[in-house]
């Protein structure tokens, strides 16, 4: 327990993964293609989140096995910043992958940052 005058604060958060399963409106020769693309993959969370677009009802099994490898196989990781000032700026992160010999390609989603508390 803190002592009288001192806070103590445990900052918590919340992980959501996002998942968007579209359907192509706009045909890849369509000038806004690109448009609307960007703007699936922004509602499905950006660099934390994945898209999978169908071109056929038929591909939708093949999504949703997809889908549950990837929530099974997540892990979640942790660090202690070295810059610790509650200034409330953005601070950048990168998260490298270094995978064993011999294991298929991996992936990583992750944010590209956060914002420290602020004051």
């Amino acid at each position: 327990m803190p002592s009288p005058g001192h806070h103590h604060h445990i900052d918590q958060q919340s992980e959501q993964t996002h998942i968007g399963i579209a359907w192509p409106s706009v045909e890849e020769t369509d000038p806004d293609y690109y448009t609307v693309r960007m703007a699936i993959e922004v509602l499905s969370g950006g660099m934390s989140g994945r898209t999978f677009v169908v071109k056929n009802v038929n591909e939708l099994p093949d999504i949703a096995t997809k889908i549950s490898m990837e929530l099974r196989n997540q892990y979640v990781i942790g660090y202690r910043p070295s810059q610790r000032t509650h200034d409330g700026k953005w601070r950048k992160i990168k998260v490298r992958l270094n995978p064993p010999k011999g294991l298929p390609p991996l992936t990583v989603a992750a944010k590209s940052g956060y914002f420290a508390p602020g004051h």
